[in-house]
């Protein structure tokens, strides 16, 4: 038990040296700035997706339990988009839709892309895939992420609603909620050990959970409660930045979360470089 501890601790100290030599706070912050750029067009891509299984006007009440997490700031200029969005919204696949779609997704795809250069820089590789190739990855690893996102938005939106017309009981209910959760966390778990597989130029070895995934998930749950906690309670932002403070809190919240993200394909990195020695 002792060695095992002694093991997880020297992997935590290269892992970190690693992340310092490979300047992950630069990394994150231009992953940031796309993100940033990205996320309203991601934003109507999520409604146009969305609104073809739900009603597409409910979705911010609905999405509520996932924006907890986010800075109350930073979750209102967020829900405020998708009010916007979603009242535009017709609910059906028109051409416009789908021209808005594609559209959106092509825009966001420039995060995604600047995600994966940020994973070849974890990885220490050089980017060998051609032009065509890799903006078909950024865009497919687009479009899965928002897939991942609706069915994320049916476990959070529409599982409850499920659970009281089966009426379950006390003990089943807390069960299936139970589950909800589990589900939820396995489901952003693999779709980070899938783009942690597909990210790199040369790929690793394949893992429905890897340890860096795991890393990831926990680290950024956390780490967003009690960046949202400081904010509300310690921060003065809007002192500061005044009508520009959610904007700035948003852009601090996707920093986080693209250097947590960066810093579990590091910590899978370097279990690799560890193996092979």
């Amino acid at each position: 038990m002792t060695h095992r501890g002694g093991a997880e601790l020297g992997l935590a100290k290269r892992v970190w040296a690693e992340a310092k030599r490979d300047n992950l706070g630069l990394l994150a912050a231009g992953v940031a700035f796309y993100a940033l750029l990205a996320i309203f067009p991601m934003t109507i891509a999520l409604i146009t997706i969305y609104g073809l299984v739900a009603d597409p006007s409910k979705v911010v009440e609905q999405i509520e339990p996932m924006t907890k997490a986010m800075p109350a700031e930073a979750a209102k200029l967020f829900t405020d988009q998708l009010t916007a969005v979603a009242g535009a919204s017709s609910g059906s696949l028109t051409l416009g839709l789908v021209i808005s779609l594609v559209a959106a997704v092509w825009a966001a795809a420039g995060g995604m892309s600047a995600l994966i250069t940020g994973i070849n820089a974890v990885n220490d590789q050089e980017e060998q895939r051609g032009f065509v190739k890799l903006k078909g990855l950024a865009l497919g690893l687009t479009f899965g992420g928002l897939v991942v996102a609706v069915a994320a938005l049916l476990l959070v939106a529409v599982f409850p609603a499920t659970v009281d017309r089966l009426h379950l009981g006390t003990g089943g209910r807390i069960g299936a909620e139970a589950l909800r959760w589990i589900v939820l966390a396995m489901l952003i778990g693999v779709a980070l050990s899938i783009f942690y597989w597909v990210g790199p130029s040369t790929r690793p070895k394949w893992r429905w959970l890897s340890t860096g995934a795991v890393v990831a998930l926990v680290i950024w749950v956390v780490g967003s409660v009690a960046f949202s906690f400081y904010v509300s309670n310690f921060g003065s932002y809007n002192k500061t930045y005044g009508a520009l403070a959610a904007v700035v809190i948003l852009m601090l919240w996707l920093y986080l979360s693209a250097y947590i993200i960066l810093l579990g394909a590091e910590v899978d990195a370097e279990r690799a470089r560890s193996a092979q020695d």
